[in-house]
């Protein structure tokens, strides 16, 4: 409410949070598995938190065989300041990007994804909002931070996802993520789920699942 926003890249919440430092142990981590994937490496002043996006998706393709570029559309549940939004063009998607957040937080990345193509939703969408396009849902520490009736409804909104880029902890504000999403992959039996430690992340798993014909 009383500081400027064009500086909240170093508002203490915002760099514990959303803007890890470069010389991070986890980002030098990922930063060399980019590397042993020949994937490009993002410059400049947000390079950290953009590796940090890429080495989501680089996880994902090498797990499920599919590249972001492959889809048409993109559901983000909870976005942050929108850096997934800034990097996916670079690996060559160019759908139509929907972050689904709270108003706050689309707000926050109203201002930072200006020029962007991107869609910003604080209501769960009633229907498939990509009906006939090839469609990817993308949550990373997101979904697993939402009271269970906050999930619920998108049991039924999702059934008609290709993939899921999932990362979650295994324990939030008392509720056991691993047993949750255990049950929650019976919902959707077209989708194949493989899930995976993130070792650099204490307690932190990536939940994969692609649609196999």
């Amino acid at each position: 409410m009383t500081k400027d926003p064009r500086a909240f890249f170093a508002w203490d919440v915002v760099a514990q949070t959303m803007f890890p430092p470069p010389y991070a142990r986890f980002i030098r981590l990922e930063k060399r598995y980019l590397a042993s994937h020949n994937w490009p490496l993002p410059p400049g002043f947000l390079q950290a938190n953009a590796i940090h996006q890429m080495y989501h998706l680089c996880r994902f393709q090498a797990a499920t065989g599919l590249a972001i570029r492959d889809f048409d559309f993109i559901l983000e549940f909870g976005g942050g300041y929108g850096e997934m939004c800034r990097v996916v063009p670079d690996l060559g998607f160019a759908g139509r990007y929907l972050i689904f957040d709270l108003p706050e937080t689309n707000a926050l990345q109203r201002y930072c994804l200006r020029g962007c193509c991107v869609e910003l939703q604080s209501a769960t969408p009633q229907e498939d909002p990509a009906p006939g396009s090839r469609k990817v849902f993308i949550a990373t520490w997101s979904f697993d931070e939402a009271p269970l009736e906050a999930r619920a409804p998108w049991t039924a909104l999702l059934a008609g996802f290709d993939a899921f880029l999932i990362a979650y902890q295994s324990n939030f504000a008392g509720i056991d993520n691993e047993a949750f999403f255990l049950e929650w992959q019976r919902h959707f039996p077209r989708i194949r789920w493989t899930t995976h430690v993130i070792p650099q992340l204490k307690d932190s798993f990536y939940l994969f699942g692609a649609f196999r014909p």
